[in-house]
């Protein structure tokens, strides 16, 4: 029993950097694991660690080999622990409770060099204090297991407990644009709103590298009111999209749990548990107005609930992926805390991120094209880096290192989708489309990161970016240029979307003149530069 513990405990522990990111990282993480895959893992683990350590009791010439291995695998959790505290709990405390962190390393080291100075610092006392300590830690184990037993629990509790959705629909209706307004010709409101991961207005368009082609996007700005100076609410996506759902700026956030979080009120005074009352899915709920949901990031269906009558984000989706796939990645992720295996975990994270844009890309195209939805909207995960798109060869590629230029014509490539979709189905004219972006570029967020290009480097230069990102709308049935130069800030996309779907806004000049009046208040994101140079990272 005691030597089956020993296993079991060792098992749990190769697999500390999984847990970590599993229980402590924030939800904001879609590659995370689920605890029931770890689980699984560590009991097949300890099985195989159980049945090696009988066969070396059979064999004793295996044992000085066995004893080395043990104590390598120990090497193991101890890294688990060096990341978590360099990437994990330095960032979050500040250094305020480092000094908790050092008298745990110096307990951990007395037994070690006592035995140094007392000269029995030998192989078999390593092994021995080695096994102490594994055998000390095995309630952990039974703690983890525990709690992936829960989590099967919870799951099974929340699926009996989901009744089947009723749809509402009331009908809406605006005047024609077809010159007879105040006739008897009426069309039903719709809007497809569209926002971009780190879509960014400099380089996209304002001085757009001659390399990058992006004819879908300057097909659509010919048709549409486009702002030039549009700003962001903030310079994360944890912050903007809450803003933009919201109607209102978040100065800060904070993830609490799977499917929670905080954002701070504009005085910074008090946090509150952002939820679907505060979004624009509780007014058109209320309203009557159909909505879809397609998007990734966040847990969108977990917090907006019931207010969203058809909602699909890729942690929905992940939940009912094949075993293998989330045994491979809580396999990764402890593979993460092996030196010299960061390759390996970058290019899964990486085929991660191409299984995150095929779904999106996918299911967002599903919901514009569907007419029943009166709002649509969509986050996509483009042109976000890192990069998994070689825009020469016009494919989705991780073998190679590419740069956030081709991400961006990655992006042209799914709004094209998107439109074409939408033409497919008939639904492209009579709709109200928005593009935009939850912020720009952060090029000194990752510059000299993992993922960081010489391309990268070339196109972004040492300046700090703008501040400034895309915001284009097509207007139903309206097929005219303008451009918007007042300077606003999007947190007015709530409102605006609400002005089209219930009252309606016929023309471009209407929607400048609607900016003037209702986009008001302080422009720029919330957001504190940086000092450059920066290391950037990931």
């Amino acid at each position: 029993m005691r030597d089956f513990l020993i296993a079991l405990s060792l098992a749990n522990l190769l697999f500390l950097r999984a847990w970590e990111k599993s229980r402590l990282g924030s939800f904001l993480n879609d590659f995370k694991p689920d605890g029931v895959s770890i689980a699984l893992c560590v009991l097949v683990t300890g099985a195989v660690l159980w049945t090696g350590w009988r066969l070396v009791r059979s064999y004793p010439r295996l044992s000085v080999a066995a004893k080395i291995t043990f104590l390598v695998l120990l090497l193991v959790p101890v890294n688990a622990l060096r990341l978590y505290y360099e990437q994990s709990f330095v960032p979050i405390y500040t250094g305020k409770y480092g000094w908790i962190a050092w008298i745990a390393l110096g307990l951990l080291v007395l037994p070690i060099v006592i035995a140094a100075f007392l000269r029995r610092l030998q192989l078999r006392f390593l092994v021995r204090y080695g096994i102490f300590l594994v055998f000390v830690l095995a309630p952990f184990a039974f703690f983890t297991l525990g709690g992936a037993c829960l989590e099967i629990y919870r799951v099974a509790t929340a699926e009996r407990r989901q009744a089947p959705q009723a749809p509402t629909e009331m009908s809406r209706t605006m005047p024609s644009v077809d010159g007879d307004r105040g006739g008897s010709r009426t069309r039903r409101a719709r809007v497809v709103w569209i926002v971009f991961d780190e879509f960014d207005e400099r380089v996209a368009f304002k001085e757009r590298p001659a390399s990058v082609s992006l004819p879908e996007f300057d097909r659509f700005r010919a048709q549409s009111m486009v702002a030039s100076a549009a700003h962001p609410p903030g310079a994360q996506t944890g912050q903007s999209i809450p803003a933009l759902l919201d109607g209102s700026m978040v100065p800060g956030y904070e993830p609490r749990g799977e499917t929670a979080l905080a954002v701070w009120d504009k005085d910074q005074n008090q946090a509150v548990i952002w939820n679907s009352r505060m979004t624009i899915f509780a007014e058109t709920s209320a309203s009557g107005i159909k909505t879809g949901l397609a998007g990734v990031y966040f847990p969108y269906c977990a917090i907006l609930g019931r207010s969203v009558t058809d909602c699909r984000d890729f942690r929905s989706f992940r939940t009912s992926e094949s075993y293998p796939n989330r045994i491979s990645r809580a396999i990764v992720l402890a593979l993460d805390a092996i030196p010299f295996m960061d390759r390996l975990w970058l290019r899964s994270h990486l085929r991660n991120d191409v299984e995150e844009y095929q779904f999106a890309i996918r299911e967002a195209g599903s919901l514009a094209a569907d007419q029943s939805f009166d709002l649509v909207y969509i986050h996509l995960p483009v042109p976000h880096p890192p990069a998994i798109y070689d825009r020469r060869s016009a494919r989705l590629d991780i073998a190679s290192r590419h740069s956030y230029l081709d991400n961006l014509a990655l992006a042209d490539v799914a709004f094209g989708n998107l439109r074409r979709a939408m033409e497919q189905a008939g639904v492209w004219a009579e709709s109200s489309v928005i593009v935009t972006s939850d912020h720009w570029w952060r090029t000194y967020f990752w510059k000299g990161g993992p993922y960081w290009s010489p391309e990268d480097q070339s196109t972004s230069g040492e300046r700090m970016p703008e501040d400034i990102v895309p915001f284009m709308v097509k207007l139903s049935g309206n097929s005219d240029r303008l451009l918007y130069d007042r300077p606003f800030n999007t947190v007015i996309s709530r409102k605006m979307i609400m002005a089209i779907l219930k009252e309606g806004i016929p023309t471009n000049a209407d929607l400048a003149r609607w900016l003037d009046k209702n986009a008001v208040g302080p422009v720029k994101p919330l957001w504190t530069p940086p000092d450059l140079p920066t290391s950037g990272g990931h």
